[in-house]
């Protein structure tokens, strides 16, 4: 009888941990960007972006079904014209709300800033490399706007996109991390949304980044937030060698992503999948997109080779290793 209402209890608070809902959404809220960085396709695509009413009525079905947290991210996030009614509505509704950007345009939208609860920076090397990959004057941008957040009392998180162009120029990344004290992950270029792309991470220039980060890795760097495990597992993905270890999907849990067309998809590699993902932008979408997507029978991939995104892929490496016991309590306590 406890045990049962104590299961009541944590369904009714937090309704993610029974995996019918995720913790938070990744939501590509725009494709507009003001740079052009040499990995990125966002701002090519032409997809109708959601109305101020479809994310409205999003927000309020997320914060329903029992949503936590929304991340932000496009795209440029600023971009939107209705982003401060956005932000504040998520708030409303008693959400945390993150935001990636590549700040620039943060000094200028002061009031938005503030309500946020994270704001998760782009700075991919020294400023020649940085504005080289993304637009000039782009690392001028990121500075002041770590300063401004500083200032504000938000410390913002760093991560960087190693490519060809900066994969042997890392240092001043962790350089700017040390200086103001900050969190950076990495993470290599991805191709997988782009047709026939050439390398934008080759295994010559990623083993010299990896041999980088992993010394620092071991020295237990506080500012470095990527694992040893995840390292190597990079490593394997881009040698196309046999994997540490098989992993398993846990995007149930943790998030999943929104794309700016109103697309529901287990995380962001798998967005452009039309057999990945699913229609949420009518009445009560949300809720049947997850429910459809949650299924243990939907057609998510268990062993995933596609798991890129540098958060999911060290959540999914510490839970693959707790698979068994996982499943266990899943089918004791939820059926």
């Amino acid at each position: 009888m406890y045990l049962r209402a104590g299961l009541k209890l944590i369904n009714n608070h937090f309704p993610w941990v029974s995996l019918k809902v995720p913790y938070s959404l990744s939501w590509h809220i725009t494709n507009a960007c003001n740079e052009s960085c040499l990995y990125c396709d966002h701002r090519f695509r032409k997809q109708r972006e959601l109305s101020t009413s479809e994310a409205l009525s999003l927000v309020h079905d997320a914060a329903l079904l029992g949503v936590k947290m929304f991340m932000l991210t496009g795209g440029e996030p600023l971009m939107r014209q209705d982003m401060e009614q956005l932000v504040f509505s998520i708030k409303k509704q008693g959400l945390l709300v993150a935001m990636a950007s590549n700040g620039r345009l943060i000094p200028d939208n002061l009031p938005l800033v503030k309500k946020l609860t994270f704001v998760k920076l782009s700075l991919d090397g020294d400023e020649s490399t940085h504005d080289q990959i993304r637009s000039p004057g782009s690392f001028r941008g990121v500075i002041r706007a770590i300063e401004t957040l500083l200032g504000l009392g938000i410390k913002p998180r760093l991560s960087s996109v190693i490519c060809n162009l900066n994969a042997d120029k890392l240092e001043k990344v962790l350089e700017v991390a040390n200086h103001y004290k900050l969190k950076v992950k990495f993470q290599p270029a991805s191709d997988i949304h782009i047709k026939n792309p050439p390398p934008l991470v080759t295994l010559e220039k990623f083993k010299l980044a990896y041999d980088y980060l992993l010394s620092h890795s071991k020295k237990s760097s506080s500012l470095l937030v990527n694992s040893q495990a995840s390292l190597q597992y990079y490593y394997a993905l881009l040698s196309n060698n046999k994997l540490p270890m098989a992993l398993h999907c846990h995007s149930t849990l943790f998030s999943n992503t929104i794309t700016a067309d109103g697309y529901l998809s287990l995380c962001t590699p798998l967005m452009e999948d039309e057999d990945q993902r699913i229609d949420c932008k009518e009445s009560q979408g949300l809720k049947r997109a997850l429910a459809m997507l949650h299924h243990p029978k939907s057609r998510r991939p268990q062993a995933c080779r596609r798991c890129w995104c540098a958060h999911s892929l060290e959540l999914n490496l510490l839970l693959t290793s707790f698979q068994n016991p996982l499943r266990c309590m899943r089918k004791l306590f939820w059926g």
